[in-house]
């Protein structure tokens, strides 16, 4: 992490004019709050140029246990505040490739205040145990070990459209031009 910057810092700091409240007040709804539920936690990191920031598990043991074919919510030890023109859409990095885990159900609304939780999906037939006691990946003929000091996802930072919900009927709905229509699955043709 030694190479990573604070992205919202360095746009901070460019923007800068000397000013500090008035720039404060001008990207205050920019501005992604963390707290550490546990002292632990790491904060989610990411380098300038990279899309996505980096979230880390956090666990007092020593180690945690993925059964296979199931989801496992890994805690990360981490809250946050942000405006509600975002969301945060959590995804595998490239490194879930190694882990063989899946995230699932990753959403994080501006209003939830709680412990962000992953939820991971060991997509084997053995355990996967994310461990503090190993620092690269191993792989043995009963489970694979996946380093704890490792990301074990990413998050990307979402614009929230503001639309506005209009019931119709659904003769009304059908009523509205369409190159599709009706078609379901595998309709398209494509």
């Amino acid at each position: 992490m030694s190479d990573t910057n604070n992205f919202f810092s360095d746009i901070f700091n460019m923007c800068s004019n000397g000013d500090k409240s008035d720039q404060e007040e001008i990207n205050s709804q920019d501005i992604i709050k963390f707290a550490k539920i546990n002292n632990n936690a790491i904060i989610p990191t990411k380098r300038l140029e990279d899309g996505c920031f980096d979230i880390y598990a956090c666990f007092d043991e020593d180690q945690v246990v993925i059964n296979p074919n199931s989801i496992k919510l890994i805690p990360t030890g981490i809250c946050s505040a942000f405006s509600s023109k975002y969301r945060i859409g959590l995804r595998e990095r490239g490194s879930n490739t190694k882990s063989k885990l899946i995230v699932v159900a990753g959403q994080i609304d501006s209003g939830f205040r709680g412990e962000w939780f992953v939820a991971l999906y060991n997509t084997t037939v053995n355990p996967i145990i994310i461990s503090k006691n190993h620092i690269d990946y191993n792989q043995t003929s009963c489970e694979l070990y996946v380093p704890y000091s490792k990301a074990i996802c990413q998050f990307a930072i979402e614009e929230v459209p503001q639309v506005l919900i209009k019931e119709l009927s659904f003769n009304e709905v059908l009523s509205i031009k369409s190159e599709r229509g009706e078609g379901m699955l595998g309709s398209s043709g494509k």
